[in-house]
């Protein structure tokens, strides 16, 4: 379910409209949980550019399907080193940015064209689950999320959408979106930030 946060501005006075994807809800009025229900609205974004972090994630890899069979031009947004074995079969139709959120931009590099239209942001550190101090999470996240923001601002993008993750909530189980955070993990604390 997408929470529009409001319609901002970039700096320049261009419209930009700036959600946060909730990655379901499960309260008596939603109904049965399925990936249908978060991807109702994809067809909308037919015909347009779409950038992706975390795309090689389980979630980021069913986001540019979807995004693909709704005829958008997709760039993917990925670690130097990742394993792109879940997009395998999709790869010869999106553009791959190699490129460490955590580290500066290679703007010189970037076509900002690729993130013109809609930003998808589902890269996190701590997703794994090897133990990690909160600190290096909070700031990997921040990091990241501050780069792909000031991508989304040079580029003008018309929207952007942040997913989050259930265990913002606490035990992920059961969470109805309008809960109130109750990170009960170092990976919940980081990505309620």
């Amino acid at each position: 379910m997408v929470h529009p946060l409001g319609p901002g501005t970039w700096p320049d006075g261009n419209d930009c409209v700036v959600s946060r994807l909730l990655p379901f809800d499960v309260s008596e009025a939603a109904g049965p949980l399925c990936a249908d229900a978060i991807m109702s609205n994809i067809c909308d974004f037919a015909g347009r550019t779409a950038l992706v972090t975390g795309a090689a994630g389980f979630i980021g890899a069913n986001l540019v399907r979807a995004l693909l069979n709704a005829h958008c031009r997709v760039t993917l947004v990925v670690r130097p080193r990742t394993d792109l074995w879940r997009l395998t079969e999709v790869l010869p139709r999106v553009t791959v940015m190699k490129w460490d959120l955590m580290a500066e931009a290679p703007w010189a590099e970037l076509d900002l064209s690729c993130a013109s239209d809609l930003v998808f942001h589902l890269a996190a550190a701590g997703t794994t689950h090897a133990a990690q101090e909160l600190p290096t999470l909070v700031e990997a996240n921040l990091k990241a999320a501050l780069h792909v923001m000031e991508l989304a601002q040079r580029a003008q993008a018309q929207r952007v959408v942040s997913v989050g993750s259930c265990l913002e909530y606490g035990s992920g189980v059961r969470v109805a979106e309008h809960a109130p955070l109750l990170p009960a993990s170092s990976y919940g604390m980081a990505n309620a930030v």
